[in-house]
């Protein structure tokens, strides 16, 4: 099973997530939104919205095949990465 992924600025790192193209990943059956920011390796913290096929969902939402997932940055995250 794999998802899409798209991560916004400060998240995005080019590599394992990207705000230009989404990326492939993928899933094991039961998986929720925070199992996947687990894996992207990022503190769930940093995440203020994640969307699943354009609806905002909460990281204990789970992940189907096909899904695509957008994290958006946290206002805290995002001043970090400015300063």
């Amino acid at each position: 099973m794999k998802v899409k992924v798209k991560c916004f600025p400060p998240l995005d790192d080019g590599d394992s997530c990207n705000f230009q193209d989404a990326t492939s990943f993928e899933i094991n059956p039961g998986d929720k939104v925070s199992d996947l920011i687990d894996r992207l390796d990022f503190p769930e913290e940093k995440v203020s919205r994640v969307f699943i096929n354009g609806h905002k969902v909460i990281t204990a939402a789970h992940l189907s095949d096909g899904d695509r997932v957008g994290f958006f940055p946290s206002l805290k995250a995002a001043r970090t990465e400015v300063s």
